[in-house]
């Protein structure tokens, strides 16, 4: 399985791999934080290019791959692999504009497409139905496609199901599976801890799109649904992405967000645990290769939400800033 998008592939990756392994099967997976067999790593580091995924796929060890694929191995490697299984396109939003080439989010939703283009025709495309820019590309792929969106009305996907197509439907508080002419509640949301009982949309839309994969993959559904109850958003196996901690009479919420889409989820997240009384203070940075107008619109949306606000150099992410 391949899995891109501008913001959780990472998470989507780890959740992944965690119901495949969960399946029984031996699972290898490469991500922007390494690379790593049956749960073990073997490489540190970003390895969400070509390089990680081969060596996934030529581990012997491994039967299931799931590969992260971003923009950047995209445009200067390409992809280790003809054709994938599973194709997962989660999202596009303003990240990474201005590199290699891709002045548009319309340009890097076509280099991001790539990745549910090269899906087999007896394979499946999972689909964001929710993103314009993602949904698009429905028509456009040779295999099969499910969609997924947290809006129950959502008309692309109506339309999609009534025509005999799969989907995965936010309903309330269920995740409701449509396939086949036939429909069923795959999980509930309060069962799904990475969601906080469905409070974080960003990490509804992961389980949405690990699940989709998966049944892609050909796991049973009560197995995913198993999968989605068992994985923890913490810092064992989603180190760094919406780890909360209790310290003293505070809540520490560790977070990758690094685009204003991303940081914006997280304030949203962050404020509601603050409640009325608490404050919300916010340690802000992001790579140095962004653009100006990036760094501008980050430091607008936290002077908007944050009550504080810390801007912080990663001295490993500079990238030509002073």
């Amino acid at each position: 399985a391949g899995i891109t998008g501008t913001n959780g592939k990472t998470t989507t990756t780890r959740l992944l791999a965690h119901i495949v392994a969960c399946s029984g099967r031996r699972v290898g997976w490469s991500s922007s934080t390494g690379v790593y067999v049956q749960g073990r790593q073997v490489l540190e580091g970003d390895y969400s290019g070509p390089s990680g995924a081969r060596r996934v796929l030529e581990d012997p060890d491994v039967e299931v791959a799931i590969l992260e694929t971003a923009r950047g191995g995209l445009l200067l490697r390409g992809l280790a692999y003809e054709s994938n299984d599973v194709g997962v396109f989660l999202n596009v939003s303003a990240d990474h504009l201005s590199l290699h080439g891709v002045e548009t989010l319309e340009t890097l939703a076509a280099v991001k497409s790539v990745v549910v283009r090269v899906t087999r025709p007896k394979g499946l495309v999972v689909l964001n139905a929710d993103d314009p820019l993602v949904v698009a590309w429905r028509d456009r792929v040779r295999a099969p496609v499910l969609l997924f969106t947290q809006q129950a009305d959502n008309a692309i996907v109506r339309e999609h199901i009534a025509n005999g197509g799969a989907a995965l439907v936010r309903e309330g508080d269920c995740l409701r599976l449509y396939r086949a002419g036939d429909s069923s509640t795959l999980a509930k949301l309060a069962d799904i801890p990475m969601t906080f009982g469905g409070a974080v949309p960003f990490m509804v839309e992961n389980a949405l799109g690990a699940a989709g994969a998966a049944l892609g993959l050909g796991i049973a559904p009560e197995v995913v649904a198993g999968g989605l109850a068992s994985f923890r958003n913490d810092s064992r196996s989603n180190r760094g992405r919406l780890n909360v901690f209790g310290v003293q009479d505070r809540a520490l919420v560790i977070d990758y967000a690094h685009n204003d889409t991303g940081l914006a989820g997280l304030a949203m997240f962050a404020r509601q645990l603050a409640g009325d009384r608490g404050k919300l203070h916010l340690v802000v940075g992001t790579a140095g290769d962004r653009r100006d107008e990036d760094f501008r619109a980050l430091g607008r949306l936290a002077r908007s939400v944050g009550d504080v606000v810390y801007l912080k150099d990663t001295r490993a992410y500079m990238r030509g800033r002073a």
